[in-house]
């Protein structure tokens, strides 16, 4: 077993946040930490209180933390913070124990285990509603791929996962292109530029290849095709730089958008 260091880590808050709040934070994530068979480097808690009242989830919970070189994800909205962080502390466990089963679910190349092994059953969905901010004010944030420079299908699945995202962007070794994988009706969906230049994957996680088109365009039209579609997300080629880039609908009711990391 790898040693567990004890390390102190920032709570930053946003709002109105009681200081009873941050000391339960503290004191979960931190023995969730110990807990931990891996060495955890760093990690950092982020606690929201939304303005609006009439938001059924204003209280965020955010953490992020690197662990043997990766880095892993939870977010969380509810009603009241203790609430928010018991359901972080929840479900930072199960990231923590999916990282921690990595290297044996890869080495399966088989589904006998059934979909969504390394997830040990349906986790519960509590992420804070989406803000619907006026089409006029919203605003484009750019973000790089977390991908490395090329994975098999299964790890980018592990990555969505432990990064707690809906989508993520990857370069598919096989084809050698870049491709989206999201959760897509309880297992994974996944889009590639060209779904007929590689054979169907052979995958542990259980995915299903779409054949969805993928256009050529540029940032503003893709905006455009996530406006008119109503989203999760637009997957696209940039016709400025030749890779596939995606445009979605942030929580904060602006628009997002992922490009590869060279």
């Amino acid at each position: 077993m790898d040693a567990v260091l004890e390390i102190e880590f920032p709570v930053i808050t946003k709002g109105r946040i009681e200081q009873d709040a941050i000391e339960y934070a503290r004191m979960k994530i931190s023995k969730t930490l110990l807990h931990s068979s891996a060495t955890v480097t760093h990690a950092t808690v982020r606690l929201t209180r939304e303005p609006d009242p009439a938001r059924d989830r204003p209280a965020i919970a955010e953490v992020t933390l690197s662990m043997k070189g990766r880095v892993i994800r939870a977010h969380v909205g509810a009603a009241s913070m203790p609430e928010a962080i018991d359901l972080l502390d929840a479900r930072l466990r199960r990231r923590i124990e999916e990282a921690n089963d990595r290297r044996r679910a890869l080495s399966m190349r088989h589904r006998d285990d059934g979909p969504g092994e390394w997830r040990h059953g349906a986790i519960p969905s509590e992420r804070p509603a989406r803000f619907d901010r006026h089409i006029d004010e919203r605003e484009l944030v750019r973000h790089k791929s977390f991908a490395v420079a090329h994975q098999t299908i299964d790890e980018a699945a592990f990555d969505l996962e432990s990064l707690d995202h809906d989508f993520f962007l990857f370069r598919d070794e096989r084809s050698d292109s870049d491709a989206v994988i999201w959760r897509f009706e309880g297992h994974y969906g996944l889009i590639e530029v060209d779904p007929n230049a590689s054979p169907t994957p052979d995958t542990v996680a259980d995915v299903e290849q779409m054949s969805i088109p993928v256009p050529t365009i540029d940032v503003e039209a893709a905006i455009e095709h996530l406006d008119v579609e109503g989203g999760p997300f637009v997957f696209f080629l940039n016709v400025e730089t030749g890779r596939g880039n995606v445009v979605y609908f942030r929580y904060d009711g602006h628009y997002g958008l992922i490009e590869p990391a060279e």
